[in-house]
């Protein structure tokens, strides 16, 4: 399993440089991400978007914030990084950690580069990272993590039969093979997003 947000029971979110508008959020929220950032505004919550340019993810936000002019990024980029080793440290100072880097390839180099130190600082202390990338991430970064301490899991799409079969338990025997087509078709053999498809078309809205 993976440690999937619940968004669904959120009362404030701080989406930092990403922008789940054109990704649908990928593991965060798989299907229909927009919406369940709508419903977190709708019962009262708050969320921020955080980003040196507008991304249509601020369309569904509270607050949209910017980096102030004037600013040097390389500073603050600097400085948001001893922060979040900081607050790791802190935490695995008296008690156990998983860090969760999610669709990695995306990221920035520096921001990747920052895992290499902080689990050198926290060798030895109950920390867990795991960090997720698509099979690309390994062809530009061949010996990214070596030397660390650490174990590479290759998980492959599960098959279209199997894609169906968890569709077909979500949306119940009234199910159509063109809903199950379509279905695997758009999971593309993510089980995260094959269920969130499905679990649109039990509800009877679009999954598209």
């Amino acid at each position: 399993t993976f440690p999937v947000p619940d968004l669904d029971r959120t009362e404030r979110l701080i989406i930092l440089g990403a922008n789940p508008s054109p990704s649908q959020g990928s593991l965060l929220a798989a299907a229909d991400v927009l919406g369940r950032l709508d419903a977190i505004r709708a019962r009262g919550g708050k969320d921020m978007a955080i980003d040196p340019r507008r991304p249509p993810t601020a369309d569904h936000a509270n607050e949209w914030l910017a980096v102030p002019p004037g600013t040097d990024p390389g500073a603050a980029r600097d400085a948001l990084y001893m922060s979040r080793t900081d607050v790791v440290l802190k935490v695995v100072a008296s008690d156990r950690c998983v860090l969760v880097v999610e669709d990695a390839q995306w990221s920035d180099p520096e921001s990747v580069a920052w895992l290499d130190p902080l689990l050198g600082r926290a060798a030895g202390r109950a920390l867990f990272a795991l960090v997720l990338v698509r099979p690309g991430f390994w062809r530009d970064n061949p010996q990214r993590f070596a030397g660390r301490d650490h174990v590479r899991l290759e998980l492959r799409p599960i098959a279209r039969r199997a894609t169906r079969e968890i569709a077909r338990a979500i949306i119940g025997p009234t199910a159509t093979d063109a809903q199950l087509d379509q279905v695997a078709l758009q999971a593309a053999g993510s089980p995260l997003f094959a269920e969130a498809l499905a679990r649109l078309v039990a509800a009877g809205k679009d999954p598209l």
